[in-house]
């Protein structure tokens, strides 16, 4: 058997594992839509039921329903996940938020208008606050929230901080893993205590006027200090193809305790200038500069995550109204793109599986409809440039 026909048939399996949470007509529905979000070209609910025999309303109809538990849906979701872990190697725990973007439209649950980090302004859509675990080179999402602004919830008493829905993610995994990684973001001290005080290191970018104290005395914002550091004492080094010019303090952040900051700044060896100060923190205080910034770089797979499911999943094409289906969706796409990293060989991609993936599905397809072996073969390269 080949291997893209196995892959086929580790999808198969691993749908089975939620069998125990969902009945009959719920797994056929929820099957038809995982591998809708998989194989379709197009990602909605209208044109994965076309791949089927099931009708556009019953597939609406299992998004929408209170009769199945999404709660349960993802502890079947995290105990895929846990079976994958290594309990003996390094485990990090990274979050983060993305955007959903949507034009407004009332009748949809939710939507609001969010900063986004990408163009540095705002947009509309849903914001959600991810989470998920990297073990070596594989990311695992695990948990996702929907955040709304305050001002445009209708219970104000439901509303929730993003660092309180990332402090709630957090408290599911601190105990699992070994380092917690955010960006300046999710640096508060909240969340900062919670990881010290259950004896973990984080790994977090600091913003400008954050408190530091050099001794237990003097207290300044990390952007007073550049002025008293030598440019002669930056360190140039290179990491993951990139050169950074570092200046390494050890100090205290108030209420948090002993911390390693590097006042960093990526640097052109060619022009010999570098470019913003940034200010890299950890509470791991033993590793030097290099194993700082490379255990920084680890988040990064939360980021290509979010690409991922809006390039290739139809994050942000699948359209539902109710809150309950919108969190399904939310919840199919982690179960989707866990199925292509619990699939995924060393140094290949998620795309690469899922391209894979997909013409495994269209072999199958065509050999159930009797296309012969000889007359298959002679499709393979058109199928490849189809997935």
């Amino acid at each position: 058997m080949n291997q893209k026909n196995l892959l086929s048939e580790y999808v198969c399996e691993f749908l089975k594992t939620f069998r125990k949470v969902l009945s009959k007509p719920q797994i056929a529905h929820f099957e038809q839509i995982i591998k809708g979000t998989l194989f379709s070209d197009l990602k909605s609910i209208n044109s994965y039921s076309k791949s089927s025999n099931k009708d556009q309303s019953s597939l609406n109809r299992f998004m929408n329903s209170k009769a199945v538990n999404n709660f349960e849906i993802n502890q079947v979701l995290i105990n895929q996940i846990n079976s994958k872990l290594d309990l003996d190697k390094e485990k990090d725990f990274i979050f983060d938020d993305t955007i959903k973007h949507h034009k407004f439209a009332e009748k949809i649950y939710g939507l609001g208008r969010h900063h986004d980090h990408l163009n540095g302004g705002f947009s509309n859509g849903h914001s959600l606050v991810t989470a998920g675990i990297k073990q070596e080179e594989y990311f695992y999402p695990t948990n996702c929230e929907l955040y709304q602004n305050q001002s445009e919830m209708s219970e104000i008493s439901g509303f929730k901080t993003k660092i309180e829905i990332a402090l709630a993610l957090l408290d599911q995994w601190l105990d699992k893993v070994d380092n917690v990684l955010m960006d300046s973001w999710y640096s508060s001290q909240e969340i900062l205590e919670m990881v010290v005080r259950k004896e973990k290191f984080f790994f977090t970018m600091l913003k400008k006027n954050r408190n530091f104290k050099e001794n237990h005395k003097t207290k300044r914002q990390l952007q007073e200090y550049q002025k008293y550091i030598n440019p002669k004492d930056y360190e140039i080094i290179f990491v993951n193809g990139q050169y950074h010019s570092v200046y390494e303090k050890i100090g205290y952040l108030p209420k948090v305790g002993k911390v390693k900051i590097l006042f960093t700044k990526f640097y052109d060896p060619i022009t010999k200038k570098s470019k913003e100060l940034h200010y890299l923190c950890t509470n791991n205080i033993n590793l030097s500069a290099k194993q700082i910034l490379l255990k920084y770089k680890d988040r990064w797979p939360i980021e290509t995550f979010h690409k991922d499911i809006k390039q290739n999943l139809g994050f942000e094409k699948c359209i539902l109204r109710k809150k309950i289906g919108i969190e399904r969706h939310f919840l199919i796409q982690f179960i989707v793109h866990n199925i292509l990293v619990f699939s995924k060989r060393k140094q290949t991609s998620c795309g690469q599986i899922q391209r894979e993936l997909k013409y495994s599905h269209i072999e199958t397809t065509l050999q159930n409809y009797g296309l012969k072996n000889y007359n298959l073969e002679a499709c393979k390269k058109e199928l490849m440039i189809l997935c």
